[in-house]
């Protein structure tokens, strides 16, 4: 294995989250600065799945509330009309 490079702290090169992307889980050969980075990918993962999680969730409620509100439109112009299903 070859010797690594180590890593900055990435508050002082941001763009190092991005260049070792696949690096979320901090690993024994690691310095400090390569864990907290690690760690910091990981966080911002994980809130990014959060997010969409919300998101998701936010969506299917409100596409239910929509429905909804679709039935109960439906049911008073049908029983308005005199037509029932």
């Amino acid at each position: 294995m070859a010797k690594r490079l180590h890593d900055p702290f990435w508050i002082f090169d941001p763009a190092i989250l991005l260049t070792r992307a696949d690096e979320f889980v901090p690993r024994a050969e690691f310095n400090l600065e390569e864990k907290r980075n690690s760690i910091t990918r990981f966080v911002a993962y994980a809130n990014e799945e959060e997010q969409h999680n919300v998101s998701q969730t936010a969506r299917l409620t409100s596409s239910a509330a929509a429905s909804q509100t679709v039935l109960n439109i439906n049911d008073q112009i049908t029983s308005s009309i005199g037509v029932y299903r």
